[in-house]
């Protein structure tokens, strides 16, 4: 049918990047089939990727009425929460994705990391890493987040360990060399903290 042609096109351009055009392509074939929920997730997607997370929210809630309890549904609706500040949402969101799914490591920590990146919920924040992290031991990414909220937590040494441990299982990467700067200045290491800081900047 002419809906899937659209949504063929959609997603060859989202493979290339090209997101504004998907959008175009998702969108026609929204017109067409109003109840498939692979579309309004579709569309969602990529206007999230476009930077467009508050116009992202309506097709992905609708994705998530049509198609309740869709796992990909409700981990693109709970990133767009996190990037509009939605919180509280998010947090629920990614909540009842989790006892969905609860060996979803990826689910356990976006809720870790958005907690501890805000500062709430901080307790909360460290158990679900913490099992992300024992689901995924060597995964880099969840080791920064363990470290990140051990450090908001303010048990400087542990995050340290490791944060220097996530460093060297991804290189330079510059927001984990900047978590780790954070805590080398706290803990008064201000050499360390500035090369890794230039590192970061680099």
């Amino acid at each position: 049918t002419l809906a899937v042609a659209w949504v063929t096109l959609g997603v060859m351009d989202s493979e290339t990047k090209e997101y504004a055009s998907a959008i175009v392509s998702f969108e026609r074939a929204r017109g067409l089939l109003p109840e498939n929920p692979e579309i309004h997730l579709l569309l969602g997607a990529a206007q999230l990727q476009t930077g467009d997370a508050a116009g992202a929210r309506a097709p992905l809630r609708e994705s998530i009425r049509l198609r309740p309890g869709h796992p990909r549904s409700l981990m693109t609706l709970g990133m767009a929460l996190e990037k509009t500040n939605e919180i509280e949402e998010a947090r629920s969101i990614f909540r009842e994705l989790i006892e969905i799914d609860p060996k979803s490591a990826e689910a356990r920590n976006y809720l870790g990391y958005l907690l501890a990146d805000r500062g709430v919920h901080l307790e909360e924040s460290l158990r679900e890493i913490e099992k992300a992290v024992e689901l995924e031991p060597e995964n880099g990414f969840f080791i920064d987040s363990l470290g990140w909220v051990l450090f908001r937590l303010g048990r400087l040494e542990e995050a340290t360990v490791h944060l220097e441990k996530a460093c060297r299982l991804l290189g330079d990467d510059p927001t984990i060399l900047d978590h780790l700067g954070e805590v080398y200045a706290a803990r008064g290491m201000h050499g360390p903290a500035r090369d890794v800081w230039r590192r970061a900047l680099d």
